[in-house]
Parts: structure tokens; C-alpha cells; sequence
């Protein structure tokens, strides 16, 4: 669990979590034909 110090910083690490989420994780369908 994770308790935040302001909505700011909520919003500043929920926008770093989306960018990874967006642009740095794996992408498993590429691995597994993307829906072929």
C-alpha cells in the first residue's frame, strides 16, 4: 500500500505509472501473433 502526501503527487506518479504502462511494458500479444 501506497499513502500519498498530496493529489499532486497522486497525480504525478499516476502519470508515470501510465507512461510505463504505455510506452515501457511488454507487449504480449506481439508474442503470441496479435490476434491472428
Amino acid at each position: 500500500m501506497h499513502i500519498f502526501d498530496s493529489i499532486k503527487h497522486t497525480q504525478n506518479l499516476a502519470a508515470q505509472w501510465m507512461w510505463v504502462y504505455n510506452n515501457e511494458r511488454p507487449h504480449s500479444m506481439l508474442s503470441q501473433g496479435g490476434g491472428n
